[in-house]
């Protein structure tokens, strides 16, 4: 039986091209390589010694690369092979054995098989279930952990400042200080950090007690918790609490859940803010000096902020098609 690897990458890509089939998402996990799509075309595969080529007719997709840790899969790079067809390449040791599964806009590569892919993935999860919660990073002495439950590093970092909305208008960028509101006329910088998810609990980052619990039409249900030295944390969107004001917390506590988008988040997703002295700052800088020995994390940190001009820009050129359309 193959060895699992635990890498998993996930990356939105921005379309090139204005054709109808785009690829949204490529994400490698345990012995399984998903390719998300919309409306493309997966033609017949290529098959060489080292390499198998997943082409796509009739789609569009911006260019780029995973490397992986893998016994059988090395590298997954992707780009525009001619303007009509998109090439997923995936580079593998010889004598690579695989299967695949092909479902309405989604494209599976399995190593070898895809229900041990599955079988790898479900024993995993119970295995995460009892680890312990990462800090996430550390202020004022307090080391702050990952508020999600059994989310790790990497996977916080692609479903955050790695994560491309679907309705980017709308939700906007997850980074702290991206633009909200002006599709409204109303812009504002956003004072928090998005990470994309569902399904799953809310917990406290650090011991405290709950100064706030409220229902809102733009937060949905949405806890405020004092720490130690006039230090706040806040979660948005959350669509069910198990707490209450006045309640001491410990740090770990499930305080809610998200199971489904609440309020006027287009997706489901956990807005969280830190707060010294209840002003809101940027959480990314905290991150980054807490794993700044572990180059693993580092380079994806450095990666993803590199990429942040280039959503921006695609965030303002749908933004501008969309208030033409509208005055239209």
């Amino acid at each position: 039986m193959l060895k699992a690897t635990s890498l998993m990458i996930g990356l939105f890509l921005i379309p090139l091209f204005a054709y109808a089939g785009q690829v949204q998402q490529i994400h490698f996990e345990g012995n399984r390589l998903s390719i998300k799509h919309v409306q493309c075309q997966q033609q017949s595969l290529i098959q060489e010694p080292t390499k198998l080529i997943i082409p796509f007719k009739n789609c569009s997709s911006y260019a780029g690369e995973l490397l992986l840790t893998h016994s059988i899969a090395k590298k997954v790079h992707w780009a525009q092979h001619d303007k009509n067809t998109v090439w997923v390449v995936v580079t593998l040791k010889p004598d690579y054995q695989f299967e695949t599964q092909a479902i309405t806009n989604q494209f599976n590569l399995c190593f070898p098989k895809c229900n041990q892919s599955l079988a790898w993935h479900v024993q995993s999860v119970s295995k995460m279930s009892i680890k312990p919660q990462i800090t996430l990073f550390k202020l004022g002495g307090i080391p702050f952990m990952m508020p999600l439950q059994d989310m790790g590093i990497d996977e916080f970092m692609d479903k955050s400042i790695g994560f491309l909305p679907k309705d980017v208008i709308r939700d906007g960028l997850p980074h702290f200080g991206s633009q909200r509101g002006d599709w409204l006329g109303k812009p504002r910088k956003h004072k928090g950090y998005d990470i994309y998810t569902n399904n799953i609990n809310v917990l406290a980052m650090a011991d405290g007690e709950v100064v706030a619990v409220k229902p809102g039409k733009l937060s949905g249900i949405y806890v405020k918790i004092k720490h130690e030295k006039q230090l706040y944390t806040l979660y948005v969107h959350l669509t069910s609490v198990n707490v209450q004001e006045g309640d001491s917390v410990t740090q770990g506590q499930v305080i809610g859940r998200i199971d489904g988008a609440a309020g006027n988040a287009i997706q489901p997703q956990l807005h969280f803010e830190i707060k010294p002295n209840d002003k809101s700052i940027d959480p990314l800088p905290l991150i980054e000096l807490h794993y700044q020995d572990n180059v693993q994390i580092s380079q994806k940190i450095q990666h993803y902020k590199k990429q942040i001009p280039a959503f921006i820009r695609y965030r303002e050129q749908q933004l501008q098609q969309y208030l033409k359309h509208k005055h239209d």
